[in-house]
């Protein structure tokens, strides 16, 4: 039997190539059109996403200046409201028997309050290009002032040259404090460095001896002896200036506080509180007659005549981003220039050409508690 005679006459069909007949290719216009449209869409799904990511670093960049501009500031505004403060009223004589007490980290009274402008030498810190080191044309300040908390003193024998203070403070050999009675007047506030501390039961004695620590104290001997109603309450110095950050690519607010070793030596260490601070403006307020009332207009540091007639002090911040390339142009604030700027809007501030970052302005003005007139 023919097979081939038997499929003509029956129809047979081959499954492979009718399969082939019934399919058809995209053509090359089709394919390229195809192309054409796939690439539009993935052009445009990469700018999404490049514009979504510019978009984060703006607004994380805005969020962290102003984040660092309130912290900045409310910092800053704690420090310096506490100028002056010793836990006793206002305008007792000052006692202080550390050696070199006019050092400008030791002078309470008169120095609690010291700015120096950008072009001023700041006895804290040299101006420089080095991590930490001061920018030239950037103020800075001192605030002298005693802590928060008290200690309640139990006795004080002058003849030992020791106080007895009720419950366990933590106080270290080297520690510097006040000691002053808030129900007298009439009596000192005592400036001095703690040789010895021990506890004794209950207690805590506390010695106010001569050597052993640095700068150490010129007398065993205090101007005024202590009894149950006074306190004791820890001295506390700090200072703010704007040096180079620990990156080494941008500039930060630094604060200076007292720092005590475990050899009971006391000096004032710099430490790095916020880091894009670009710039730091201070300007204060000052009183010449006897109504403690300030006599406009404010001034820079270089025109106050007696610092401890300021009574406020009006501090402006210059916050940057620390990333670079967020602005499409040139952006220009509008800030106080170094001196002769205190009384006005400020003057425009134009950084480098190539720059993009972005910047704001903090500002706010603080009194002096201690140095208010009472109402």
């Amino acid at each position: 039997m023919n097979i081939n005679s038997d499929c003509k006459s029956t129809h047979c069909h081959d499954p492979v190539l009718e399969s082939g007949r019934s399919q058809s290719g995209f053509s090359l216009i089709e394919t390229m059109v195809a192309l054409t449209l796939s690439l539009f869409l993935i052009v445009g799904m990469i700018q999404l996403l490049i514009g979504n990511k510019q978009s984060y670093r703006v607004h994380d960049a805005q969020s962290r200046i102003q984040e660092n501009g309130r912290f900045a500031l409310e910092i800053f505004n704690h420090d310096m409201r506490m100028a002056d403060f010793t836990g006793c009223p206002s305008g007792k004589e000052i006692d202080n028997v550390l050696n070199n007490p006019t050092d400008w980290w030791k002078n309470l009274g008169s120095s609690s309050v010291i700015g120096y402008d950008g072009t001023q030498a700041f006895p804290g810190k040299a101006f420089g290009t080095g991590s930490g080191d001061r920018i030239n044309g950037t103020d800075a300040i001192v605030i002298i002032k005693g802590s928060d908390s008290n200690y309640s003193i139990v006795s004080h024998n002058k003849n030992s040259a020791e106080f007895t203070l009720n419950g366990l403070p933590k106080i270290k050999n080297g520690s510097i404090m006040m000691g002053c009675n808030p129900s007298d007047y009439y009596t000192q506030i005592s400036v001095f460095q703690v040789k010895n501390a021990s506890v004794n039961g209950a207690t805590t004695i506390v010695s106010h001896g001569v050597g052993v620590v640095s700068p150490g104290n010129t007398t065993a001997t205090l101007g005024q002896i202590y009894g149950t109603n006074s306190i004791m309450i820890d001295f506390v110095p700090v200072a703010y200036y704007i040096g180079v950050s620990t990156s080494g690519s941008s500039r930060s607010l630094y604060q200076m506080r007292l720092t005590v070793t475990d050899a009971g030596v006391a000096s004032m260490e710099a430490s790095e509180l916020v880091e894009g601070v670009e710039n730091m403006q201070i300007f204060y307020g000052q009183y010449s007659g006897t109504d403690k009332i300030i006599d406009p207009p404010y001034r820079d540091a270089s025109d106050v005549s007696k610092w401890s007639s300021v009574l406020s002090v009006r501090v402006n911040f210059l916050m940057t981003s620390l990333e670079d390339k967020l602005s499409t142009s040139l952006q220009t604030v509008t800030f106080p220039a170094d001196t002769g700027d205190a009384n006005t809007g400020g003057n425009v501030y134009t950084p480098v050409s190539t720059d993009r970052r972005l910047r704001q302005t903090f500002s706010t003005t603080v009194g002096i508690r201690n140095r208010l007139p009472l109402l």
